[in-house]
């Protein structure tokens, strides 16, 4: 491949460099536009609804990846070759010939196309009630966005606590007992977390952060209650309710919650409850990709980690187009790059997949990308180069 300009141009064939070559990609050419050309065809391609777009060569373009082990990898026609092995980084991000890494509680970078680097830090929130008067408050991380390094956009988690506080109560409210509208009542929520776990950033129009967040707490029954918590007759039943949140340029929301009750006695017959705030949802992924999901209350009990987690969709591509169709997880990023037409390269968490005619290929696991963008020049990242910046 090399660069030439364009002298003229008429129909699908241009002129560069005295001959007259094929055009092909969905990029105008006029005359005066700098091209790439393989002595044959013009290649050139443009972004289009936000997605990151191909390459277009010759042959099918080259992927980076970063292995845990620090390997510099290249996937190229369905096989990855390893080469020179470097320093081990939780996260690497690409976009054309750049390169940059992170490392820590780092949940997502982004390199955009001007060279600043965008680091979305993981981080977790708490609030403790022992109901003795004293309430402690602890966080733990940097939630929130940075650009090279300096932090720009923090994220407010206790903000966003008071979704599952709120419900942790509701859920309080409806546990009965033998002494349900006889005795005196009280319910107290003794911890409540907030933890960032998952999310990408992009820019401030451009984000999603999904928040894992849980609540513990009680509910007693009593009568003839006295200051040293005790009764004459009481109950008391334990639990801990956990919610999905996510958090968009358009506002925040509950995805959905679980209660399970601590007690499993003849008095609580209902261990397990579930509740679904958004039985529909629009989940958005980097580059423009998305996922249409859904979610409802099982028809039978499921343990929490079977539940919580998983939700079945339908993967699009910025087009607009089905790409797959599959149950995901919002606990594990998803990450898509176009490789060429009707086939991606995902990620989701650090296992890599190949999706083609709506069906997944397993590739490889272990593969620390925080984007899948592919790359014109290979030859100083397969040597293993450190440093962040352009090759």
């Amino acid at each position: 491949m090399r660069r030439a300009r364009v002298t003229a141009v008429s129909g699908l064939r241009a002129q560069a460099n005295g001959k007259w070559l094929n055009i092909i990609g969905n990029k105008d050419v006029v005359v005066g536009d700098f091209v790439w050309t393989d002595g044959r065809c013009i290649y050139g391609n443009v972004y289009e609804g936000g997605e990151a777009a191909p390459i277009i060569s010759a042959s099918e373009p080259y992927v980076p990846l970063l292995m845990g082990n620090g390997t510099r990898a290249l996937y190229h026609k369905g096989k990855i070759t390893e080469h020179e092995k470097g320093q081990r980084h939780s996260l690497m991000a690409s976009q054309g010939s750049n390169f940059s890494f992170a490392d820590g509680n780092v949940l997502d970078v982004y390199l955009d196309e001007q060279g600043d680097k965008y680091a979305l830090l993981w981080g977790e929130y708490s609030f403790t009630d022992h109901g003795e008067g004293d309430t402690y408050e602890n966080l733990d991380g940097q939630p929130g966005i940075t650009k090279n390094g300096l932090m720009e956009q923090p994220v407010n988690l206790s903000e966003y606590s008071s979704y599952c506080y709120d419900y942790a109560y509701e859920e309080a409210a409806v546990i009965e007992t033998p002494l349900s509208g006889v005795g005196e009542t009280m319910d107290e929520i003794y911890w409540n977390y907030c933890t960032l776990e998952n999310g990408w950033y992009e820019s401030k129009d451009a984000y999603c952060y999904l928040l894992n967040c849980y609540a513990h707490g009680c509910h007693m029954d009593g009568i003839n209650w006295r200051e040293d918590g005790e009764a004459d007759i009481g109950y008391l039943v334990e639990f801990t309710s956990y919610m999905w949140v996510m958090v968009t340029p358009e506002g925040s929301q509950p995805l959905w919650a679980m209660t399970v009750r601590g007690l499993d006695v003849d008095f609580v017959p209902e261990r397990y409850r579930y509740r679904v705030y958004a039985g529909e949802f629009t989940l958005p992924l980097p580059d423009g990709y998305y996922i249409e999901g859904t979610k409802v209350v099982p028809k039978t009990k499921v343990l929490r980690d079977e539940w919580m987690n998983p939700f079945p969709g339908k993967l699009y591509s910025p087009k607009k187009k089905l790409i797959y169709e599959s149950d995901f997880s919002v606990g594990r990023p998803i990450r898509l790059g176009q490789i060429k037409k009707k086939s991606w390269l995902m990620t989701m968490g650090d296992y890599l997949y190949l999706l083609k005619g709506g069906k997944k290929e397993f590739l490889s696991y272990n593969v620390h990308n925080s984007r899948l963008h592919t790359m014109k020049n290979r030859a100083k990242w397969v040597k293993g180069e450190e440093l962040d910046g352009t090759y």
